[in-house]
């Protein structure tokens, strides 16, 4: 079984707002759509919506809490997306 991939990220948040700004631009570098976040603070099952470059992040759910610097830990998305299909082949 693949390890966790966590990372953990600084950033700020303004209520009611999708979008994210790290402090940092290794921590929204490493990100990709679907990357699952944890949070205190965000309804379960948030993630990363889209990443808009290289420090802001676009994210599922708006914002619930107060505006201002919030912590967010982020899982890989592992998940296998390859589709299976079959097709008959004539000769």
């Amino acid at each position: 079984m693949a390890e966790e991939l966590l990372e953990y990220a600084t950033g700020r948040a303004v209520i009611g707002d999708t979008g994210y700004d790290a402090e940092r631009i290794i921590q929204a570098i490493r990100r990709a759509g679907r990357d699952a976040i944890d949070s205190c603070v965000l309804p379960a099952g948030t993630i990363v919506k889209r990443k808009n470059s290289n420090t802001q992040l676009t994210l599922s759910n708006p914002w619930p809490g107060p505006s201002g610097t919030a912590d967010l830990t982020f899982h890989r998305d592992q998940h296998n997306y390859c589709v299976q299909f079959e097709m008959p082949v004539s000769r």
